[in-house]
């Protein structure tokens, strides 16, 4: 009789998922604060507002709130995880025919990047993710996502993505980079 054998074997994959998850928010109090917020023409393409770091501005408590309490449910539920820690935030805002280049937020281990589309109308400008090593390795398709207001988006923060042309003067999104950790 032969003897059982069992293969010893590493698995290496490329797969990286994007996170699509619609929340219910009321966005008044956000939009309230940013109407007087400063703001920058960021690389003639989008409008950032100045502080990277603005989930620390008091009067977005309980927007802030909301962002903590879903990413811990997709960290505990989906990831696995038991911790995160989101390292910078900013709010962004799109007029007509803006647009966001192609681009990653970083490589660090175990970090992961949102979009938050705080607002945004039929005509808002979808986000476009690529395949990892984009544009060097082609030919396996995109993901668009179709802003809604409320919508979580995670994904790996060194995905490839960017923002079509904007078709309206609703588009606002909240990013954020943050890492997880057991």
């Amino acid at each position: 009789m032969a003897e059982d054998k069992y293969l010893d074997c590493n698995v290496h994959s490329f797969t990286d998922s994007v996170y699509e998850i619609q929340t219910e928010y009321d966005n008044t109090s956000v939009l309230d604060f940013l109407k007087y917020y400063p703001t920058n023409y960021f690389q003639n393409s989008s409008t950032y507002f100045e502080q990277r770091d603005i989930l620390n501005e008091e009067k977005i408590v309980t927007f802030k709130n909301h962002i903590y309490e879903n990413l811990k449910l997709f960290v505990d539920q989906t990831l696995n995880k038991n911790f995160f820690e989101i390292k910078i935030s900013w709010f962004q805002k799109y007029q007509e025919q803006d647009f966001h280049e192609i681009h990653t937020h970083g490589f660090e281990k175990n970090a992961y990047s949102l979009i938050f589309y705080v607002d945004a109308s039929k005509d808002s400008a979808e986000t476009t993710f690529f395949r990892a090593g984009y544009p060097y390795i082609m030919g396996f398709g995109t993901i668009n996502i179709k802003p809604q207001a409320g919508k979580l988006v995670i994904f790996p923060q060194h995905l490839p993505h960017c923002a079509q042309p904007n078709k309206d003067k609703t588009r606002l999104i909240f990013s954020a980079n943050f890492i997880v950790g057991s």
